[in-house]
C-alpha cells in the first residue's frame, strides 16, 4: 500500500484501502455496504485500492487471487469494465517465452474450456503474471456481458491510449459477443 500511496500523492490523490472477501459479496446487505462506502470514496475523489481479506477470509469463502474479487467487484458493482494492470502486455496465442512469434491477441469473445483448464495454474503459461486467473476473471464477466481489459502495468501507454483516446493499440480487450 505504501507504494500506492507514494505513486498517487504525487498527483495528490488520496487512496484508501479496503479489504473484502466472499462473505462481503454473499449478502445483499454486505454487498450494498461495500458499495455505498466505494460510491462515497469515489465521490471524495478518493481513489480505492480493494484487495482480498487473507486474514479473516475462511478457506470456503476466498477467492484466492485479486484477479477473481476484481471481476466479482466489476459484476455486483455494475462497472462498465475491468482493467487489469499486469506483467504482462495481453494474452497471447501462444507462450511468448517459447515463440519468438507470439502475438498478442487484441479482442477475445469467448474462452475455450482448454484456455480455462490450461497447466497454467502454477504461474503462467504465457506470461508472468498468472494468465490463469486473468482468464478465470475474463470469463466470469465474458459469462455476465462485461468487458475486461487486459495490458501492462510498467507501460500505460496501451491504456492511456485505449481509454483516453479510444485507440486499441496493445493489449486484450476481453468483450462479450455481440451474437449471443
Amino acid at each position: 500500500m505504501s507504494l500506492y500511496h507514494d505513486k498517487f500523492s504525487k498527483h495528490n490523490i488520496q487512496i484508501a484501502q479496503i479489504l473484502m472477501g466472499q462473505a462481503e459479496l454473499d449478502s445483499r446487505r454486505s454487498t450494498s455496504h461495500s458499495y455505498n462506502a466505494i460510491k462515497i470514496l469515489l465521490k471524495n475523489n478518493v481513489i480505492p485500492i480493494i484487495n482480498e481479506n487473507d486474514v479473516t477470509s475462511v478457506k470456503e469463502l476466498v477467492f484466492g487471487d485479486n484477479d477473481q474479487l476484481a471481476a466479482h467487484i466489476t459484476h455486483y458493482f455494475n462497472a462498465d469494465m475491468l482493467v487489469i494492470l499486469s506483467d504482462i502486455k495481453g494474452y497471447y496465442d501462444k507462450d511468448p517465452k517459447i515463440h519468438s512469434d507470439a502475438k498478442i491477441k487484441k479482442v477475445v469473445t469467448r474462452l475455450s474450456k482448454e484456455e480455462l483448464n490450461s497447466n497454467s495454474k502454477s504461474g503462467s503459461k504465457f506470461g508472468t503474471g498468472g494468465i490463469y486467473t486473468k482468464l478465470k476473471a475474463a470469463n466470469f464477466l465474458l459469462k455476465r456481458d462485461k468487458e475486461m481489459f487486459l495490458t501492462s502495468g510498467f507501460d500505460l501507454t496501451a491504456l492511456e491510449d485505449f481509454l483516453l483516446d479510444d485507440n486499441h493499440t496493445s493489449g486484450t480487450l476481453f468483450r462479450p459477443s455481440l451474437e449471443d
